[in-house]
């Protein structure tokens, strides 16, 4: 009889330690599955990243830029401007038509005549027929309310540049004289970075049009 409850005991003992062994593995793939699922969903995102069009890509990317101005506008902080700065000569490569006219679209939502002033500097023949993509980077408040003068000057200083790299150089050399005569109205210390890339640009216009000593003195 005793060794009858022996066994049966021994033989529950060993039952249970495989029903929790059993347990202890079910809760390890259980905690292992979600670890896969959020890789696979990475990956499903990274995939549908890349799919996206290029231009919204660099538009997602320009508010970005825009982003840092503001910042650096309201902390009284030039290093977010320098950053914007040093990331232009990666930017500029990806302006083209549609993505000046949605950039410009998405940001003037103010009532000026300003919008309609820097979109007679594009013409779409330069480039292909594409459609410029949707983009409201502004909120219904923020859109009620006149640009930054800061936010404005970067803009300006994109199509200037796109001017340039299109070869457009007398709207170039429109669009900078503009762009400087404006900022000399303007005293505004957190316009200094931007300010000094303006002129930079305006006196390149000008030297791609063989009159660079027509502005100095």
């Amino acid at each position: 009889m005793l060794v009858i409850e022996t066994f049966f005991l021994a033989s529950t003992h060993s039952l249970l330690s495989k029903m929790v062994s059993t347990g202890v593995k079910d809760v390890e793939m259980k905690e292992a599955k979600p670890k896969k699922e959020e890789k696979k969903d990475a990956e499903e995102e990274k995939v549908a990243e890349e799919k996206k069009d290029p231009d919204v890509l660099t538009l997602e990317d320009l508010k970005q830029q825009v982003t840092l101005v503001e910042k650096s506008v309201q902390s009284k902080e030039p290093r977010f401007v320098s950053r914007v700065l040093r990331s232009m000569p990666a930017t500029r490569k990806k302006l083209n038509f549609s993505v000046m006219t949605a950039l410009i679209n998405g940001y003037y939502t103010y009532p000026s005549s300003d919008k309609t002033k820097l979109l007679a500097f594009l013409e779409q023949s330069m480039e292909t027929d594409s459609k410029p993509p949707p983009f409201q980077p502004r909120s219904a408040k923020a859109s009620a309310q006149p640009l930054l003068p800061e936010v404005a000057t970067y803009i300006n200083l994109l199509l200037v540049i796109y001017l340039i790299d299109n070869k457009a150089t007398e709207k170039s050399i429109e669009c900078s004289t503009a762009l400087v005569e404006k900022l000399a109205t303007l005293n505004r210390r957190t316009l200094d970075g931007l300010q000094a890339k303006c002129y930079f640009y305006y006196a390149r216009a000008n030297e791609l049009a063989g009159q660079l000593d027509s502005i100095r003195g």
